[in-house]
């Protein structure tokens, strides 16, 4: 899953949340796990994991971005890298 893919996919979770029995954040939470779930036990019961606090959606969205930018970068170096390579 790509970046714009999992945006897309975790504002469509927002977007259709249940009006009861269940935060905005387990939501989230349980949707990213089941797309990644290496990067999201990697977050679990820190300052971004929205699980049990929904005030922290703000700080996980931010840690996903900046997540996903640091993997594109590194994906877009080891290309690079590639591309030198074969020179």
């Amino acid at each position: 899953m790509n970046k714009e893919q999992l945006i897309v996919f975790i504002e469509e979770i927002i977007a259709n949340l249940p009006k009861e029995h269940i935060r905005r954040g387990q939501v989230v939470f349980n949707a990213f796990y089941d797309a990644c779930p290496e990067l999201a036990e990697g977050i679990r019961s820190s300052e971004v994991d929205p699980f049990y606090v929904d005030a922290k959606l703000e700080a996980f969205g931010a840690w996903l971005h900046t997540k996903l930018e640091e993997e594109a970068d590194e994906d877009a170096d080891r290309y690079e890298q590639e591309e030198n390579q074969d020179d």
